[in-house]
């Protein structure tokens, strides 16, 4: 006989599960609740690429997922400006629940004063099912060869924007700011890296600003006074959480110097997101490229990765809203 007994357990030299409790669904493991988990750079810069590893593993019935990356922004050399971190968007991203991925965080590149280019930041990535890959690119690190832009990091996504170009210049006292993070959609223009540029010199004792953010980008350094062991403006940083963005809206850039003695603005953050402002010339969380410095240029923002996982019935579950990516 294939079943035994009253309470009609399936024969298989193991007993499994009752009939009714297979037809009924009981022992079946819940669904994970809708979350996000955010995964952060926790080595250490210098003037080689850095990333730290990390593991992802979806829990039951997450079968999709939405992803946040940033790049690390790239230090400031003494002349020359780090690029920014790019900024890359994927949603519905199909995965495997209990499937272990990993996530790659980039660190922020170290400055330098001589003899080498500064640190270029980290690629900050997930590769999922399908070998898709979505990657928030690492900005260049400042260039020891003067008068020389340094590129920001590319995006690799649905949507996201480029990180800006760091600034130069032929001097330490009047060195290119950092570049700012990229913002969350790029539009025609995103390889150009100008939205959010570093500002370079522009004459013996002047500098330029540095330019705004787009789609809620962060806004580059200005370029100013740096003698005695200052810096220019450092790169402004890219938020985890936003909850807007439109083209022409991003950080603002820092303000340059007209004249000897006039320091540099420091690259700000999208007012609607959570990023953050530069300080000191260094590049700021997530993905500012760091400034250049007399005596030294300054470290580009670390990248980091967001991942989000929505929950509830069909036809809503395994979809993230497209461009609401705030903290819920």
């Amino acid at each position: 006989m294939g079943f035994w007994n009253s309470s009609l357990y399936f024969r298989f030299g193991v007993n499994l599960m009752t009939i009714q409790q297979m037809l009924l669904g009981v022992g079946k493991l819940p669904d994970e609740e809708p979350g996000q988990q955010v995964f952060l750079f926790t080595g250490t810069k210098s003037t080689t690429a850095q990333q730290t590893t990390h593991t992802f593993t979806p829990g039951v019935g997450v079968t999709s997922i939405s992803i946040l990356a940033i790049g690390g922004g790239g230090g400031g050399y003494s002349t020359n400006g780090g690029g920014g971190g790019g900024t890359a968007i994927r949603d519905n991203v199909a995965v495997t629940p209990g499937t272990a991925y990993t996530v790659y965080v980039g660190g922020g590149g170290a400055g330098a004063s001589t003899g080498t280019s500064a640190g270029p930041g980290g690629d900050s990535y997930i590769v999922t099912d399908g070998n898709v890959t979505t990657k928030g690119g690492g900005g260049a690190g400042g260039s020891s060869t003067n008068a020389t832009t340094s590129a920001g990091g590319e995006t690799t996504g649905d949507r996201g924007g480029w990180g800006g170009i760091g600034g130069s210049s032929s001097s330490s006292y009047m060195p290119g700011g950092g570049g700012g993070a990229g913002g969350f959609d790029g539009g025609a223009s995103a390889s150009t890296g100008q939205r959010g540029k570093g500002g370079s010199q522009t004459g013996y004792w002047s500098g330029s600003s540095g330019e705004p953010g787009n789609y809620g980008g962060s806004g580059g350094g200005g370029s100013g006074w740096a003698y005695g062991g200052g810096a220019s403006g450092g790169g402004g940083g890219q938020g985890l959480l936003i909850t807007t963005f439109t083209e022409g809206h991003g950080g603002a850039g820092g303000t340059g110097a007209g004249y000897a003695g006039v320091a540099a603005g420091q690259g700000q953050e999208w007012a609607n997101g959570s990023g953050t402002a530069a300080s000191g010339g260094n590049g700021a969380d997530y993905g500012g490229g760091g400034a250049g410095g007399d005596g030294g240029g300054k470290s580009g923002g670390n990248g980091a990765v967001r991942i989000m996982w929505p929950s509830g019935d069909a036809p809503l579950r395994n979809y993230y809203p497209g461009q609401n990516i705030a903290d819920q």
